[in-house]
């Protein structure tokens, strides 16, 4: 199944395996899950991470959020362009930074 050229398809099935369920926040596993997405098996236990704060894949992903919320704020349900990019401010940054939202 393609939405705009992505495979949502062979997405879905990324996020349904066990090592993949087991990176994604327990926020994003909820929504997944009141979607009707589960793991193919039981999760795999998660890594245990000596570093504190999000990773930069979490990190990316809230970036993502903040600009996407952003957007719907802005212009509703109307579809985000594919060029598209966001100007957010993240806590931790005093300059704001450019997400492409579109990609």
């Amino acid at each position: 199944m393609l939405f705009e050229g992505d495979d949502i398809g062979k997405w879905l099935q990324r996020q349904k395996q066990p090592g993949t369920w087991a990176q994604l926040l327990p926020d994003q596993q909820q929504r997944l899950s009141k979607l009707g997405v589960q793991p193919d098996q039981a999760p795999a236990p998660a890594a245990t991470r000596t570093t504190k704060g999000p990773t930069k894949a979490q990190a990316a992903f809230q970036r993502g959020l903040a600009a996407l919320t952003q957007w719907v704020e802005r212009e509703g349900d109307r579809p985000v362009p594919r060029g598209n990019s966001e100007q957010i401010t993240v806590d931790s940054d005093p300059e704001p930074v450019t997400v492409k939202l579109g990609v």
